[in-house]
């Protein structure tokens, strides 16, 4: 309930999944919940929504699609007894992998502005 309260989600929590609160259906709701503004489902179906207005984003979509796989495929309950602070590291490494693409597809420097940058060190 502490983590509910402290993410400002407890009546959320209560609207969408009800008033008995578990450890599994928290961290599900958590994770999960494509409703709710902090979950990370919900920041994945934004970066997506937003990339498909971009062009060139195909590389960026397939991080953004792998890293929602991984959250699909987690199971609240399995996470709840073993796992969860291994599945959080997991869903890092995605986010970092997003980032990357992101990097790639829409900042990467051009080769004159980095040979630049190399000489003036």
């Amino acid at each position: 309930m502490n983590i509910l309260k402290s993410l400002s989600a407890y009546q959320m929590y209560r609207r969408h999944v009800g008033v008995h609160a578990g450890s599994a259906s928290i961290i599900s709701f958590l994770l999960k919940d494509a409703a709710f503004l902090r979950t990370i489902a919900h920041c994945l179906n934004e970066i997506s929504g937003v990339l498909h207005d971009l062009p060139h984003s195909e590389p960026v979509l397939e991080a953004v699609n792998k890293t929602r796989q991984m959250l699909d495929k987690a199971e609240g309950e399995a996470l709840a007894i073993t796992g969860l602070h291994d599945f959080i590291d997991e869903i890092q490494v995605g986010l970092t992998e997003i980032h990357s693409a992101l990097g790639l597809c829409y900042f990467r420097m051009s080769d004159s502005l980095q040979k630049t940058l190399l000489a003036a060190e």
